[in-house]
Formats: C-alpha cells, sequence, structure tokens
C-alpha cells in the first residue's frame, strides 16, 4: 500500500532548511515533523532517513525502528542521542545512524554537488523489539512492510 508522507518542514524534492542540518554546517541538528497515513492492520511504524548519494556509499540520518500504531506523526524536536525518543507520551526506539549514535543526524554532506534525503515511512505487520542499525533493520523488515511511502528533502553544501 502506498502511504501518503508529508511534512511541514520539508518540501518534496525542494532544499532542506539549515536548521535541519548537521552543526557543522552551521544548522541546528533539529529533526524535521514528518506525517502519514494510517494503514490497516499495521502493528507499528518505522522511520529511515538515508542519503543515497553520500561519497561512501547510503549514509543512514535517521532509524526510529518502533513506532506504536496510534502514532501518525512526529514532531519537529531538537536531537536526543540515546535509543528511546518519547513522543506523545509513548516510548519509540531509535536504531543507530551511520554516525554510529541514536537519534536524527541532519543533513551534513561534503561541499560539491545537491543530496537526496529520503524520509522513509514504513508500516509493518510486526512489532519490532530492541535495538537496530539499518542493515539489521532491513532484514528484520522483509516480508513485513504492508505499507511504505516517502519525501526527499534536497541539501548542498557551499
Amino acid at each position: 500500500m502506498n502511504m501518503n508522507v508529508s511534512s511541514k518542514t520539508i518540501k518534496n524534492n525542494v532544499s532542506i532548511e539549515r536548521k535541519y542540518t548537521c552543526k557543522n554546517q552551521g544548522g541546528d541538528e533539529i529533526s524535521p515533523d514528518i506525517s502519514w497515513n494510517k494503514v490497516p492492520g499495521a502493528k507499528s511504524y518505522a522511520i529511515l532517513v538515508f542519503d543515497p548519494d553520500a561519497p561512501s556509499g547510503t549514509w543512514i540520518h535517521w532509524l526510529i525502528s518502533y513506532i506504536p500504531p496510534k502514532i501518525t506523526k512526529i514532531p519537529s524536536m531538537p536531537v536526543t542521542n540515546n535509543n528511546i525518543l518519547e513522543v506523545y507520551g509513548e516510548k519509540l526506539r531509535q536504531g543507530m545512524n551511520s554516525w554510529e549514535r541514536y537519534g536524527y543526524g541532519g543533513p551534513c554532506p561534503p561541499p560539491g554537488k545537491q543530496h537526496r534525503y529520503f524520509f522513509a515511512v514504513y508500516a509493518l505487520d510486526i512489532t519490532l523489539d530492541g535495538d537496530s542499525n539499518a542493515e539489521k533493520f532491513v532484514k528484520l523488515i522483509k516480508g513485513h512492510v504492508i505499507g511504505t511511502g516517502h519525501i526527499i528533502g534536497l541539501y548542498k553544501h557551499t
């Protein structure tokens, strides 16, 4: 099932505002808001934010591997560097990003070409329990995705 993913702060195929980027490039490293439609039968949702244009291969900026089915939006908020993210009184589970830390890491490309940042949401027919990284996450969700959608933000370091 295709999911409608949206954000007030990330517009599809439009440049990401600097405040949502890494501190090394003058940003505030605030995670953007993300919303999606409810998927019937979903036991959980997950979010994976990645840059497929990174020089070293796909770079993971954020992984939330467990979002309860009653939650269909994540607000914009300052970064939390632990595996639990409290949202609307619920404890969401964050996985490791490519910097080997928990939480959101804003776009931080090297100077040069523009990069694409995929904000992908997955509806799952299972509940993932425990810590994860992107590689493990992709293996765990195989055969359990019942809906997916994304928006793409753009950013170029100047």
